[in-house]
């Protein structure tokens, strides 16, 4: 159904943006 594609591209953007922050904390000490 047309909710749970949503829900599912909002886990992977949720998912991105975790990686992305988790990318960008070891930038920030260095």
């Amino acid at each position: 159904t047309a909710e749970s594609l949503v829900s599912y591209f909002k886990l992977d953007f949720d998912g991105k943006l975790n990686n992305f922050r988790l990318q960008q904390i070891p930038v920030a000490f260095f």
